[in-house]
């Protein structure tokens, strides 16, 4: 499990993308008031949990990067709109 921000100066970042594509990048990650959380040990897909501050462990918010189709599955559970708004860019 990673918790991540996605911003020009984190080091996931900085060793996946080339400078040029971290040029590219239109929008970054600002709003602080959540992390995403990979998982890479589920058999049915590759989640990325959108984690608020002090949130429940369970039931959290989450989209499948396997086959990512645009949804966020349990989208009901965020508590803070401008997180919801945020995690959508």
């Amino acid at each position: 499990m990673e918790q991540f921000h996605f911003q020009r100066t984190n080091e996931t970042v900085t060793k996946a993308l080339t400078p040029e594509e971290i040029n590219g990048v239109l929008t970054w990650q600002t709003n602080l008031g959540f992390e995403f959380e990979f998982h890479d040990m589920h058999e049915a897909g590759h989640p990325c949990y959108l984690r608020e501050r002090d949130l429940p462990r369970r039931g959290l918010p989450k989209i499948n990067l396997l086959d990512y189709d645009g949804v966020m599955y349990q989208q009901d559970q965020v508590r803070v709109q401008e997180n919801m708004i945020e995690s959508r860019r």
